[in-house]
């Protein structure tokens, strides 16, 4: 029987992680779905995080039982390192037939990295035959994206919708009213007609609309994906000084709703492969972390993975990350000591788009995981956010 499967696009900071762990909370309860994430950084914090919010909800990976079983959970399985379609295409392709092969779900959906042209991913899908079956892409839109007539003239975001059944534009709780009249408004402008338009927020997307129906869709930059290469390079902690300037106004939204509410129990198996990152790297080491920097479809990327004993102080990284010098996306992972986010549990989940920082307790439990993403005209204080970490250690 084929495997129904779901691509779920969407730009940088779009919600694509908090949609995806919304959909996994209402899957039907006998079903197991499976989750491919690839990543534009090659540290690997989406997948990590997922897994870990799933973990802490209750949602858990499962060995597949025998045939004709039923077994209850979410396997994920992380593609780091560029775009699935380019950069990671070959792991992309070995992980989807691997993930089939191996998890037997009910469903798979894919989240492609927001600078990921759709196109090429979904040929990659189709190629699989028999064995799967293509249900209704999803794109997800920030609203207030469409003001900037750069991020419309993109063409990577122009086909993520112009080949998206469903549009959804999220972060509805914050945007306004003339930015709600504007994306419907462009929404309705696609030929063919969405199956769907709608309107969400703290990625609420009701399962139902996986299975939308689907129309031939021609993308109008089939060749974009192809223009940027990628460079990628790896280092232990070098100390070098450049000095940039970033001026943006940071709103700080500090989420603690989670801080007590669920039952950390890891000592069910996993399925997952924590393939974060795709190469042989050194193990990092105490106050020496493995940078791991790429840049590639106009943007760059910096991650950096922590020795998994090192400690974090919880107050420095909540200011590091809402640093003006920072660029629009950073995300993270990591150990803390005991603080008013953490409660009892000993790792959060930092999530920077744009002007909002959310904080969460996390299940995951592993390397510390920092990453940033910035546009080519973006300044890139790689060095200074570095020696920022290291002073966040506790050292004893």
């Amino acid at each position: 029987m084929a495997t129904p499967v779901n691509v779920i696009t969407g730009a940088l900071g779009s919600g694509k992680t908090t949609t995806i762990l919304s959909l996994l909370r209402h899957k039907p309860a006998e079903q197991r779905w499976a989750v491919l994430v690839n990543e534009a950084g090659r540290v690997g914090i989406d997948g990590a995080m997922l897994e870990g919010l799933a973990a802490g909800e209750g949602l858990r990976d499962g060995i597949p039982g025998s045939a004709g079983s039923a077994v209850d959970g979410v396997v994920i399985r992380e593609v780091p390192g560029g775009c699935m379609c380019c950069v990671a295409g070959l792991p992309s392709q070995l992980a989807l037939v691997d993930l089939l092969r191996r998890a037997k779900p009910d469903r798979l959906l894919v989240e492609p990295t927001g600078l990921g042209h759709p196109a090429a991913i979904l040929d990659q899908i189709r190629a699989l035959g028999d064995s799967v079956e293509l249900r209704a892409t999803i794109a997800l839109v920030d609203p207030r994206n469409l003001a900037d007539p750069r991020f419309l003239e993109h063409e990577t975001f122009e086909d993520q919708a112009q080949l998206a059944d469903v549009l959804v534009a999220t972060h509805d709780d914050v945007v306004n009213d003339d930015e709600r009249a504007r994306f419907v408004a462009w929404a309705e402008s696609f030929f063919p007609a969405k199956s769907g338009v709608l309107r969400i927020e703290e990625g609420a997307l009701d399962p139902a609309w996986l299975d939308a129906p689907r129309a031939a869709r021609a993308a109008r930059h089939p060749e974009a994906h192809r223009a940027s290469g990628s460079s990628a390079e790896h280092e232990h902690g070098h100390d070098h000084d450049h000095d940039h300037a970033h001026d943006h106004d940071h709103a700080h939204d500090h989420d603690h709703a989670h801080a007590h509410a669920h039952d950390h129990d890891h000592d069910h198996a996993h399925v997952h492969d924590h393939d974060h990152v795709p190469e042989t790297l050194p193990e990092p080491m105490l106050g020496a972390p493995l940078r791991l920097a790429s840049e590639g479809l106009g943007h760059a990327t910096c991650g950096w993975v922590f020795h998994r004993d090192e400690v974090f102080d919880e107050d420095a990284l909540v200011a590091l990350f809402r640093r003006r010098d920072l660029p629009a996306r950073a995300k993270g992972v990591l150990r803390v000591s005991s603080g008013p986010a953490s409660g009892d549990v000993p790792y959060l989940a930092f999530n920077r788009s744009g002007d909002g920082l959310r904080v969460r307790p996390i299940a995951y439990r592993g390397e510390s995981r920092v990453e940033l993403i910035a546009r080519d005209d973006e300044p890139q204080p790689w060095d200074e956010v570095e020696r920022a970490l290291l002073e966040a250690r506790l050292v004893d």
